[in-house]
This record gives C-alpha cells, structure tokens and sequence, in this order.
C-alpha cells in the first residue's frame, strides 16, 4: 500500500513537469518556425534566390523543375509584385503546428501591404512549413500571391490536422465604409434602446 502511494505521489508531481515541458518545447517550436518563415521572406524580398531555396520545401524544387526553376519562377514573380503593386509584408505570425511520423508541420500566416490600382489594401495569404529535426529548422511552401498552387500537390505528407485558410484581400476603403456602417447600425441599436426605455417608464 505505501508502494502505491508513493508511485501515485511520484506520478502527482511529475504530470505538472510534463506538462510545462510540452509547452516550453512547443513555445520553442514556434518560435523557431516563425523564425524561419520570416528568413524565407526576407530572402525573397532582397532577391537572395540561393537562401530562397535552401528554405524551400523539397517537393516544391522538384514540381518547379529544380533549383534553376525556382529561382526563374520567384524572380518572375517578385519582378510583379514588387513593381507592380508593391508588395509589403507587415505582420506575420504562426498559427498552427502539428507533429506527424517524427516531423512538425505548421501553417504561418503573413499579412502584405499592397496597392491595386492606387487602392490600398492587406493581402492574407499562407505558408505551410515542415521541420524534420525537431522543430529546429524549416523548410516551406509558400502559397503567395499569384502561386495558385495547392500545398497538398507538393507535399505529399500534409497532416490532415493542418488547417490552410484561403487567401483573402481586404481593401482599405472598403474597410472603412464597413467600420463606419458597423458604427451607424450601433448607434441606431442604442437609440431603439433608449427610445424602448423611456416608452416604458411612460
């Protein structure tokens, strides 16, 4: 009997201590794959095409047609963004990761500044990353703007837990005209309020 109590105060202590280390390894984790996402950004912002790679998921290289297809394909495309409608990333953060056969997968969202047409707006698109060597480093497959390719063609092994949102625009007027009708509808609802209220004291 004393056997038992002690391995169920021993198991008491011990849960605690499992737990936080889960969460500091999945605080390090990522950390670690935002880290790495931002590399991945910066790298193609200063058209460092060689880091660019070295950061990109495998399948990617491949279903590009090699290194020298990657490259051709992001100078292509920052040759449109960046003067065409002036791609800036502003914030970028992690929102998912998942463990799969002794590998983590993560979701990173990144919000662009942009302008169409000399309308500003916020373009959210998603990067799907896969890390092999316990979360220390990445490698991603970026799914940006004008890259209409699905994540799933060229990773084959994409946790089904993984949730990849679709790619949005948001359009600053058009924002504002929301805000201010969202405001209009809340001030119209505080005086129906009111106006039910003083009919009831009545």
């Amino acid at each position: 009997m004393k056997t038992i109590c002690t391995r169920v105060l021993v198991l008491l202590f011990l849960c605690p201590l499992m737990s936080n280390a889960q969460e500091l390894d999945s605080a390090f984790i990522k950390q670690r794959a935002a880290y790495f996402a931002d590399s991945l950004d910066k790298a193609y912002q200063n058209k460092l095409w060689d880091q660019y790679v070295s950061l990109t998921q495998p399948g990617l290289i491949k279903f590009l047609g090699g290194k020298a297809g990657v490259i051709d394909y992001a100078e292509r495309l920052w040759m449109v963004l960046n003067q065409d409608i002036g791609e800036k990333v502003s914030t970028q953060h992690v929102l998912q990761i998942v463990s799969k056969d002794n590998a983590w997968q993560c979701v990173v969202e990144k919000i662009k500044e942009v302008y169409y047409n000399e309308r500003k707006a916020w373009v959210t698109t998603y990067v799907v990353g896969k890390s092999e060597d316990e979360g220390v480093s990445w490698k991603f497959v970026e799914i940006s703007e004008g890259m209409l390719i699905n994540a799933r063609e060229v990773m084959r092994d994409i946790s089904d837990e993984l949730i990849i949102p679709k790619r949005t625009v948001v359009y600053e007027d058009d924002l504002k005209k929301q805000q201010e009708a969202e405001a209009a509808a809340a001030v119209k609802k505080q005086q129906q309020q009111q106006s039910k209220k003083r009919v009831a004291k009545k």
